[in-house]
């Protein structure tokens, strides 16, 4: 294709589609149906189909769910959806993570789908993918967990205990980054806490 693209591997249109669908039809779904459709969108992200759309999916869905001050009710709706991108595209984020991925829009508004939401005053989260915003979700997830009732609480836990499990290839990420002398970044092995009592049952 004109654009690089090899049609029956990137599967362009059916990216673009799955994006259109995210923008204009997600809001629309039950929380089930949402997290069906997030299970099929990160797995397709997971194994490099269509990275750049599907990887906006992702994006605008966590700065929602995770940088936007939401009720326990919505949180029920969108974390279902958080825990399937983890569930499937928690490696495929450590590398865009690790290597600050920015996906280029589509249009000309369309950065502001993904932009940092409202409780984002880090000034270096930044629109994409970086080690810092991980941080960030990662702590609302813990804070969810902590603050919320019943069923919203366990999704919070879900998703951070999912984020844990995928801490380790970030810290061997950080490790080949320094080594390799390319690593501009602030944040260090120190600067990513554990909290044990997340291994500990309700």
């Amino acid at each position: 294709m004109p654009n690089g693209q090899r049609l029956w591997t990137d599967l362009p249109y059916l990216a673009d589609d799955l994006y259109d669908f995210w923008v204009k039809e997600s809001a629309k779904l039950t929380d089930a149906e949402r997290a069906s459709f997030a299970a099929f969108t990160s797995q397709l992200c997971a194994i490099g189909i269509g990275t750049p759309q599907l990887s906006r999916c992702a994006l605008m869905l966590f700065a929602r769910a995770l940088e936007t001050e939401l009720p326990s009710e919505t949180l029920a709706d969108l974390l279902p959806a958080c825990q399937e991108w983890l569930r499937y595209s928690k490696t495929k984020f450590v590398k865009m993570f690790s290597e600050n991925y920015c996906p280029p829009p589509s249009a000309a508004d369309d950065a502001a789908f993904y932009a940092p939401g409202p409780l984002v005053t880090d000034a270096n989260i930044t629109q994409g993918f970086s080690v810092a915003r991980w941080l960030f979700w990662r702590k609302r997830a813990g804070d969810i967990y902590k603050a919320s009732p019943g069923d919203v609480s366990k999704l919070g836990r879900s998703c951070f205990e999912e984020m844990i499990d995928a801490g380790q290839c970030i810290f061997k990420a950080l490790e080949d980054e320094v080594a390799s002398g390319r690593f501009s970044g602030c944040v260090g092995a120190e600067d990513i806490e554990i909290d044990p009592d997340w291994a500990k049952e309700n």
